[in-house]
């Protein structure tokens, strides 16, 4: 249904906050940090309204915004509406504080677009309808998030996580990138079952056992 659509209004609205934060340097960082507290709080507000959807609809899933399993698609459940509240919520109040901590800082644009950049990769992340959209909001997460860690690449603790970060991160993202493979095979075979066994209730129908091929170039199929 449509309205299962409104979860994406949260990572949306953090992606033009990225957008314009990257074009608001330096004397416009402001700018920059006041419009990220908004979509902050659009996307708690969005979240708000999806367990709103919940509670009244039910479970459900949205139409895929794409082709062929690959695009954008909200599953809404008990899970990924509690998660959409805990990340929406965290990512405001840590939104909130950059922007009074990096008040006068010189690349404060710089990290308040990567800050929520992540925060809508996230989102995206754990509202996926569809394996290509899980693989890509995790991938996405850890690119973001590892430019956020090393805001400041002098300091030695933040290179230490951000090394650590990486590890996990990529060994996960392999395995996500293993199942969706496996899960194409398995796709793939299940249709090519399914077309046998369509072929041969067909050929058992028509009461012929000559060759497939033979029938194709008779014109039976």
């Amino acid at each position: 249904m449509p309205y299962y659509l409104l979860p994406l209004i949260a990572p949306l609205t953090l992606v033009v906050s990225t957008i314009v934060s990257f074009s608001s340097p330096g004397h416009r960082s402001r700018l920059a940090l006041g419009l990220a507290e908004i979509a902050a709080l659009l996307a708690l507000a969005s979240a708000f309204g999806s367990l709103g959807i919940l509670i009244l609809r039910g479970p459900g899933e949205s139409p895929l915004i794409g082709m062929a399993g690959i695009g954008l698609s909200v599953r809404l459940d008990a899970v990924s509406a509690s998660m959409l509240l805990l990340v929406a919520f965290v990512g405001w109040i840590v939104v909130r504080y950059a922007r009074t901590y990096l008040d006068g800082e010189a690349r404060a644009s710089a990290f308040t677009g990567w800050l929520c950049a992540t925060l809508a990769a996230v989102l995206l992340l754990v509202q996926a309808g569809n394996l290509a959209q899980l693989v890509s909001g995790w991938i996405a997460t850890s690119l973001c998030l590892h430019r956020s860690l090393l805001f400041y690449p002098d300091r030695v603790a933040a290179r230490r996580a951000a090394r650590k970060k990486l590890i996990f991160t990529r060994l996960g993202a392999v395995s996500l990138t293993a199942a969706q493979s496996s899960e194409a095979e398995t796709i793939a075979a299940v249709v090519l079952e399914t077309l046998r066994a369509e072929t041969s209730e067909r050929r058992g129908r028509l009461g012929d056992n000559r060759p497939l091929e033979q029938q194709k170039r008779e014109g039976y199929f």
